[in-house]
């Protein structure tokens, strides 16, 4: 495991490297090579999101902006109270969409929940 988290920041070195000499294309390889060796290296998902930004291909940063979020916050157990107190910040902000959702994923863990 050690071994593969080593060979994952290479790639990732060489990926930030290839940024700052503005070579996107190539820097996005050496990311997606990155994550390839350790799914959970949240640099090479930044440095993957920096990539596809810099190439404009924003509907892929969607994407991955929610795995950035959750190896950001590897604590947070993604339990029903999470997704019912997620539910609640959407429903807080008007997003009625996305709250049932989160309601829904919620009653998928524990479909008797309640508060």
């Amino acid at each position: 495991m050690e071994l593969q988290q080593g060979e994952a920041q290479v790639w990732v070195a060489q990926g930030q490297q290839q940024l700052q000499w503005s070579l996107w294309s190539i820097a996005l390889q050496s990311f997606e090579q990155a994550i390839t060796i350790d799914e959970r290296c949240l640099e090479a998902w930044e440095g993957r999101a920096e990539a596809l930004k810099r190439l404009g291909r924003w509907n892929e940063v969607g994407e991955i902006d929610e795995k950035i979020r959750v190896l950001r916050m590897p604590e947070v157990k993604l339990d029903a109270d999470f997704y019912f107190k997620q539910g609640n910040v959407a429903c807080g902000l008007g997003a009625y969409e996305e709250a049932i959702v989160s309601y829904e994923k919620a009653l998928e863990i524990k479909s008797d929940y309640h508060t």
